[in-house]
């Protein structure tokens, strides 16, 4: 059943088959609390109430997936939402929170120059995802890894490429966006 791919363990799961679950979870458990964990610069406390509560927005949600991407990236888009309600909600008290390290995707500062911190604000995704579709190839394929949370060190093995061409693309497509966003605001 260990081989089965994510969406045949979800049908199971809704179909009353508690061990597809515990697979899908075991999965992903340790990946995604890492994730949860470093975009909250490593505090376990928050990390794991986040976690628990992706999970258990997860499951509510499962009967609506679709087999079309991936369950992990739905998983971290959940965590990603949830650790930015986190900060709105610290934010609109008073408490200035950043959620930033170098392996992570800073999305808390308000008066951070990067674009995807100004779209989180507006809740503009479309407008980022066109400027994202514009970049070419490689820049696109950089933008993505990195928002799921890939350090630049990563991402360059993966791509098999130097870690300064990693980093210069990178900083091709934020320069791409930041035009495309300044023309289409």
């Amino acid at each position: 059943m260990k081989e089965l791919d994510d969406y045949k363990l979800i049908e199971m799961y809704l179909a009353g088959n508690n061990r597809a679950f515990e697979i899908l979870y075991g999965r992903y458990r340790d990946r995604l609390f890492y994730f949860i964990c470093r975009m909250l610069n490593y505090s376990r406390n928050e990390a794991e109430d986040i976690f628990q509560q992706v999970w258990i927005k997860a499951i509510d949600k499962m009967s609506a997936l679709k087999a079309d991407g991936s369950f992990y990236c739905y998983l971290q888009r959940i965590a990603r939402n949830l650790i930015i309600d986190r900060a709105r909600k610290f934010k609109r008290h008073g408490v200035h929170v950043t959620i930033d390290d170098e392996n992570s995707v800073p999305v808390a500062d308000r008066n951070a120059v990067e674009p995807y911190f100004e779209l989180f604000e507006k809740e503009d995704e479309k407008l980022l995802a066109a400027a994202v579709a514009g970049l070419n190839p490689e820049q696109k394929r950089i933008w993505e890894l990195r928002m799921q949370n890939y350090s630049f060190k990563e991402i360059a093995e993966m791509e098999k490429c130097s870690l300064n061409t990693a980093l210069a693309r990178m900083s091709y497509a934020k320069k791409n966006i930041k035009i495309y966003l300044g023309t289409h605001h």
